[in-house]
């Protein structure tokens, strides 16, 4: 399943309940996961493991930050290619 996975540009994370071990597989299979900090320990966990991995420019703090990073992100394939190789 992370061969299906890794397929994928980019990984939305949803905002109120993130992506637990979806997130962590998603991750596993190398591709950049998009996560909005929120105030509850279910809209955290994303940002911790986003964290982890050093590539803490993918934790937007607002819902306007988290869509223009979606958007510009869609829009620029090199800057996802390079957080692929982080």
């Amino acid at each position: 399943h992370l061969h299906i996975k890794s397929v994928a540009d980019l990984f939305l994370d949803t905002p109120s309940y993130n992506a637990h071990s979806s997130g962590t597989d998603i991750l596993w299979a190398g591709v950049p996961l998009l996560t909005l900090t929120g105030e509850k320990m279910a809209s955290r966990l994303a940002s911790g493991l986003v964290q982890a991995l050093g590539v803490k420019e993918l934790c937007a703090r607002t819902l306007q930050e988290y869509e223009d990073m979606a958007v510009n992100l869609a829009h620029k394939p090199h800057l996802l290619r390079k957080l692929r190789a982080k």
